[in-house]
């Protein structure tokens, strides 16, 4: 299996893992199945200026923990500057 192959298997295995975090519940029934929770414990924007934070050397207090280190670790070394564009819909 190579690289691509990987990385996209853990992709719908990330997607489908954040699909399953649904609170039917809480929506109209017409929406409710396209609604996803937001998971604030390491894949979330909320989680974004920790992990920015510390691929540059510093730790942050009192906010979100960094994401979860399979979505950046690998990318950590050598960080001198970080540019930052967030879109959210």
């Amino acid at each position: 299996m190579g690289e691509g192959e990987i990385l996209s298997q853990q992709a719908r295995e990330i997607e489908h893992s954040l699909r399953s975090q649904r609170a039917p519940e809480l929506f109209p029934q017409d929406v409710a199945s396209e609604f996803v929770l937001p998971d604030y414990d390491g894949r979330s924007l909320a989680n974004v200026p920790a992990t920015l934070a510390e691929l540059l050397g510093v730790t942050l207090s009192e906010v979100a923990s960094p994401l979860r280190d399979v979505y950046w670790r690998d990318l950590a070394q050598g960080v001198r500057r970080v540019v930052l564009v967030l879109l959210d819909a």
